[in-house]
């Protein structure tokens, strides 16, 4: 019989993506998937400055797909970029009222959707956990996830 582990994790992907650009905050924005909608959450949850780098690092995304995401959030106003006085180079991500607060209906979204996850997954919820960040630390995903 044929291993297809990859296709299997692919395919769960895709549908996780899917139930998540279903939820209610999501679907009032256009143009926002739900995946843009952790990078806004995790802007909104950290405790000190974020940079378009951390969000490359923590998502392992690449800059260019940084930059356009970051862009179109803009450009929906939900997020600002300020210059930081020790580097010019460098610009702090901030959201804005609007970034907060889909922020916050987002975080009570994905709560709830995380709560039916764990309800499928029973008692094999933490063996399922390692074993993703085992295959995330091996082929070099995020450490922060």
């Amino acid at each position: 019989m044929e291993k297809r582990i990859g296709y299997k994790i692919n395919h769960l992907s895709y549908k996780l993506k899917r139930e998540v650009n279903k939820l209610p905050a999501i679907v009032k924005l256009e143009n926002i998937s739900g995946t843009n909608s952790f990078y806004i959450c995790y802007i909104y949850k950290a405790e000190g400055p974020v940079y378009q780098k951390d969000i490359e690092n923590n998502f392992g995304i690449t800059r260019s797909t940084a930059s356009k995401v970051l862009s179109l959030m803009e450009e929906k106003e939900l997020l600002v970029r300020t210059s930081c006085s020790a580097d010019q180079r460098l610009k702090r991500l901030e959201l804005t009222e609007k970034g907060k607060s889909l922020a916050h209906d987002v975080e009570v979204e994905i709560n709830e959707f995380e709560k039916k996850l764990s309800s499928i997954l029973g008692d094999k919820e933490e063996e399922f956990e390692n074993i993703l960040d085992t295959l995330l630390d091996s082929l070099g995903g995020c450490k922060k996830c």
